[in-house]
């Protein structure tokens, strides 16, 4: 993400009703006067005798929509065609212009005619550029027309298509030769484009943001015995994914089924928006219109070459996460900021397993650690040489710092289904006063144990076992087999015999307390053993890459959380936000007589949801939960995407009947 401009950044918007807060609900009431009304000619101007379609916006004078009928007339008071808005304040009107007119639109209220709106000056030469009606069942996505005897000064014009996240296409047109050219779905790139017609001098005569439906390779096909169950009933139905000539498929999918008030009539389509977040900024809800209706009132001078810009073309700035989180950043020398270049250090995990990685700066002083973990981790992040002391480290922030913020408006409901809307907030707060009394699955209680980078250790000394003694210095003189500590310049090392010898390995081992190597060895012998739960002795040499290890002394204490050391200032010790653990859908089991004449409601407004299915080789998976008490109608949906990145979509009812 952070290779890209932030415009392209997924995006989904979500409404969230308070209830007890009816003012966050706004509907804009019908035939008000506006006070303000925007216009967007498609292809950004009006050209005379040619029809082209004409968005506007209606808004009050605090900027929030309102709906409006009334008319579009000529100075002459003649009503060229009559106008209304969808829910939003938004509306169309197609228009073939006479040359040299004025034109107005004027709103109707119940007091008769209301305000009059001057519509854009109409151009008696130029270019058009249009999505022609109906363009889903069509093979032609664009048309653009030019004006009888509409020349430049060059007798040159280009025609500029943008697809969003790639490079530029331009080709030179002649004016008079080719008075309209066709723009096939086949010919052009899927998804988001920009299209313009500029002059030499790149100043744009027509444009337009044109959306081109992508072919679905990748079929969903849901199975199900009934499209109607009763409460508390099994549903159980088989999921086939195919491609374009009906071989199957293996894909990942998600599944959710849900109220189909809460979905919307066509979010399951929404991946057209999550591509570009601004088309969103227009709050429409009800989606009655294409969506290539709706990019006519995006800004058209923000062009995809702006999208574009942090494009890379060559290596990319940032690794992409292939494999799990990367931890990356750079150590560098804390009195001449330097890098610390071309050092083996460690990054750990604080806590009772050794969860130790270790990587090799570059000539910058940058690393890189991937991780599979999850959740709040405290990490530590050192040189592997105790002679590297004053330093600092810097890790790079995994997200971007430039984010475009919107303003998305006020919600404004689907007014014919506000009687459902509000089953769904009774269903919420049903289910949440009984939450409490709902039985849950059992979970395992003992997280699954995270193993040692070093495997199973040769010895482990639990010091339970043991009489107490004062100090760690006396557990290993005492207890630990095959350790000893010596004493060279002042300092204490540890050192380990070879297994079966009696002969001492040349090197110090890596020893660890809580995980995380620590070189001042006289504050580990000091460490109290009533804080100590036991030590593994490795009396292996360890090898990664160039590194060499001659065994490994780790000492786990009780807490595990390394508070029973004063480490050195120059160690990089900091709690760290991984990926979000998994959170598991609950969906109550009603298999047991138990649970299927309990009297606790369940009025559940999402009866399943799993992101994580899999077709198999036939393309085939199945899927089973129960039902609800509650009678509705609510929405299978299934979104899909291949190994190769063909993807796919399908939804089907399901209806509940309840008691």
């Amino acid at each position: 993400m952070q290779n890209f401009s932030g415009e392209l950044f997924s995006f989904r918007k979500i409404s969230v009703i308070n209830p007890f807060k009816i003012n966050e609900i706004k509907i804009p009431p019908a035939h008000q006067d506006a006070d303000t009304v925007l216009f967007f000619p498609e292809g950004g101007s009006m050209i005379a005798e040619m029809e082209g379609c004409i968005g506007f916006k209606s808004m009050d004078r605090d900027g929030e929509p309102v709906n409006i009928n009334g008319a579009i007339i000529n100075g002459k008071n003649d009503t060229l065609t009559t106008i209304h808005t969808e829910n939003g304040g938004f509306g169309w009107f197609s228009l073939k212009p006479a040359a040299n007119s004025n034109l107005y639109l004027v709103t109707r209220n119940y007091d008769g005619w209301g305000r009059k709106f001057k519509l854009p000056a109409v151009k008696n030469r130029g270019v058009r550029l249009s999505v022609p009606p109906e363009s889903e069942k069509s093979t032609t996505l664009v048309k653009i027309g030019m004006s009888p005897g509409f020349l430049q000064a060059d007798s040159n014009l280009y025609l500029v298509i943008s697809p969003v996240g790639l490079s530029d296409l331009k080709k030179k047109i002649r004016p008079g030769r080719e008075n309209e050219i066709i723009l096939l779905k086949n010919d052009l790139p899927s998804g988001l484009l920009h299209i313009s017609i500029v002059d030499s001098r790149e100043r744009a005569l027509a444009d337009r943001w044109v959306y081109n439906e992508p072919g679905r390779q990748l079929k969903y096909n849901i199975s199900i015995p009934e499209k109607t169950y009763s409460s508390r009933e099994k549903v159980k139905m088989t999921i086939t994914a195919t491609d374009n000539n009906g071989n199957p498929v293996e894909s990942d999918f998600s599944i959710s089924v849900a109220k189909a008030v809460t979905v919307g009539d066509k979010s399951y389509e929404r991946d057209k928006q999550r591509q570009f977040p601004g088309l969103i900024t227009g709050a429409y809800d009800k989606q009655s219109a294409d969506i290539n209706d709706y990019l006519l009132f995006h800004n058209s001078n923000e062009k995809s070459s702006d999208l574009n810009a942090k494009v890379i073309t060559g290596d990319p700035l940032y690794l992409p996460e292939l494999e799990g989180h990367l931890i990356s950043g750079n150590i560098r020398n804390r009195k001449t900021g330097e890098p610390v270049r071309n050092e083996n250090i460690s990054m750990s995990f604080v806590g009772k397993s050794a969860l130790c990685q270790f990587a090799k700066t570059n000539d910058k002083g940058e690393f890189h650690f991937k991780t599979s973990k999850q959740g709040i981790r405290e990490i530590v992040i050192q040189p592997l040489s105790e002679k590297i002391t004053d330093y600092y480290v810097e890790l790079n922030n995994p997200f971007t710092q430039i984010t475009k913020r919107y303003e998305y408006g006020s919600f404004i409901p689907d007014t014919s289904r506000l009687a459902d809307i509000n089953n769904v907030i009774i269903s919420t707060q049903i289910n949440n006063i009984y939450e409490p009394y709902t039985p849950v699955a059992e979970e395992n209680s003992e997280s699954r144990k995270e193993l040692n980078f070093y495997g199973r250790p040769d010895n482990t000394i639990l010091l339970s076992k043991y009489i107490e003694l004062t100090s760690l210095r006396e557990v290993v003189k005492e207890i630990i087999p095959g350790v000893s500590t010596v004493k060279k310049n002042d300092k204490i090392n540890f050192k380990l015999f070879y297994q079966y010898q009696s002969k001492p390995f040349e090197n110090n081992p890596l020893v660890l307390v809580d995980g995380v190597p620590v070189y001042d060895l006289e504050k580990v012998i000091s460490i109290n053993s009533k804080d100590m739960e036991k030590i593994d002795v490795f009396i292996t040499r360890y090898y990664i890459s160039d590194i060499v290890m001659d065994g490994i002394l780790h000492f786990v204490t009780k807490k595990g959380n390394l508070d029973v050391l004063d480490l050195d200032r120059s160690v990089y010790r900091v709690e760290y936000d991984l990926p979000q653990k998994n959170e598991k859908f609950y969906s109550p089991d009603y298999s047991s007589d138990k649970l299927l004449n309990d009297r606790i409601p369940d009025f559940r407004n999402t009866l399943y949801w799993n992101p994580n299915m899999h077709t198999d080789q036939t393309g085939k998976a199945e899927v089973e939960f129960y039902s609800s008490d509650e009678s509705a109608e609510y929405t299978i949906i299934i979104e899909g995407i291949t190994r190769n990145g063909n993807t796919g979509t399908t939804t089907l009812p399901l209806i509940i009947k309840g008691k």
